[in-house]
């Protein structure tokens, strides 16, 4: 019971935003910006290719959803798009990078029950690049 109180949390430990200054893309590998200490987030690497945050959402989204259900046995809730993205990346409607998408995809599917909620992942997006990301 505790651990399908877990997965409906808020998804907001499962993803932050990240991005650097100037428009540059950043995708971190493990290390977070303060003093480049290990935060634990999975932070795919990123292939160059821009995709929409409307792709990058319903990928993400559905990925974790999927994971939930399987692991409370049961329908659980989370946000609908774009608002999964929205609530967790800034500005809205920035574009994704579509391998780190991926990756964040892949480490959903293969995260333990248990970790679900605590355990990270980064998509990286391309700051200067909204409003491109909405239709």
């Amino acid at each position: 019971m505790k651990s399908s109180v877990l997965l409906l949390a808020p998804l907001t430990f499962c993803l932050i935003l990240a991005c650097g200054d100037g428009g540059e893309t950043t995708s971190g590998g493990g290390a977070s910006g303060a003093g480049g200490m290990d935060d634990g987030r999975v932070r795919p690497e990123p292939n160059g290719v821009h995709i929409t945050e409307a792709e990058a959402c319903d990928a993400l989204q559905t990925a974790y959803k999927e994971k939930a259900m399987a692991c409370a046995g049961q329908n659980v809730t989370v946000r609908t798009c774009p608002n999964f993205v929205k609530a967790l990346y800034d500005p809205d409607c920035v574009e994704f990078d579509q391998g780190s998408v991926q990756g964040c995809v892949e480490h959903y599917q293969s995260v333990q029950c248990e970790l679900l909620t605590e355990d990270g992942c980064v998509a990286t997006v391309y700051p200067g690049s909204e409003p491109a990301g909405c239709p």
